[in-house]
C-alpha cells in the first residue's frame, strides 16, 4: 500500500508541474488559436509563427497565421494605432491590450466577425488579427488556462486515488454509523475502484483542457 501510495503521490507532483506551466503559460489569442510566447518578440502556435521587429513608432510583423504567410506594419501616431496587411488596412485607438474604434467598441467584436461554410476554418478576419497583433505589440499577454483548473485536478485526483487505494474506507466515509458491518463485496470494492480511475482519468483531462480545446 505505501509503495501505491509513494507512486501516487509523485505522479500528481509530475502532473502539476506540468499543469501550471501549460495553465499559466503567457500569450495571445488570436481567433480560436492561443499564440504563445516564446521569446521576446515571437509568439507560436502550433505550426505558426509570429516574429516582431521593434521600430522607433511601431513594429513589423513577420511569420504565418492559420497557414497563410503574415507580413504587417503597425505604426502609432498620436494615439491612434494603423495596422497595414497587404491590403488590409485597420486603424484604431488603444484600449486595455487591444483596439476600439471612435465609438469604444472593441474592433475584434464588432468587426470581426467571420462566416465558414461546412466544416472549412473560417478566415482570420482583418480586425481580429489587428487587434492581436497589437496585443502582442503591447505585451497584453493573458494565461492560457485557469488557475481553478489545478485546484479542480488536485481535488478529483486525490478523490480517485484514495477510492483505489482505501476503498471500503472511502465508500463507507459518512455513513459507517448507519452499518453494523460496514464492508463491500469483491464486486463492490472493484466497482469503487473505478470509479476512483474515472475520477484520476477525469482530473487529468481538466487539468489539460485547453490543450484538448485549443
Amino acid at each position: 500500500m505505501r509503495k501505491w501510495l509513494v507512486i501516487g503521490v509523485a505522479v500528481f507532483v509530475a502532473l502539476a508541474v506540468a499543469g501550471v506551466y501549460c495553465n499559466a503559460r503567457q500569450g495571445v489569442w488570436l481567433g480560436g488559436a492561443f499564440y504563445a510566447q516564446t521569446s521576446e518578440g515571437t509568439f507560436a502556435a502550433g505550426g505558426d509563427r509570429i516574429a516582431i521587429e521593434r521600430a522607433e513608432n511601431g513594429a513589423r510583423f513577420t511569420g504565418e497565421v492559420a497557414g497563410e504567410a503574415l507580413d504587417a506594419q503597425l505604426t502609432q501616431n498620436d494615439g491612434r494605432i494603423r495596422v497595414e496587411m497587404g491590403e488590409n488596412v485597420v486603424e484604431g485607438y488603444p484600449s486595455d491590450g487591444g483596439l476600439v474604434d471612435d465609438e469604444g467598441l472593441p474592433l475584434a467584436w464588432s468587426q470581426g466577425i467571420t462566416v465558414s461554410a461546412g466544416d472549412e476554418e473560417p478566415p482570420v478576419h482583418p480586425y481580429v488579427l489587428a487587434d492581436a497583433l497589437y496585443g502582442m505589440y503591447a505585451g497584453a499577454t493573458e494565461p492560457r488556462g485557469e488557475w481553478g483548473m489545478v485546484w479542480i485536478y488536485a481535488l478529483l485526483y486525490w478523490m480517485g486515488l484514495a477510492a483505489i487505494l482505501w476503498p471500503e474506507e472511502t465508500h463507507f466515509l459518512f455513513s459507517r454509523w448507519a452499518y453494523r458491518n460496514a464492508e463491500l463485496s469483491d464486486a463492490g470494492i472493484a466497482m469503487q475502484r473505478l470509479g476512483g480511475g474515472v475520477a484520476m482519468a477525469a482530473s487529468v483531462v481538466v487539468l489539460f483542457l485547453p490543450l484538448f480545446i485549443h
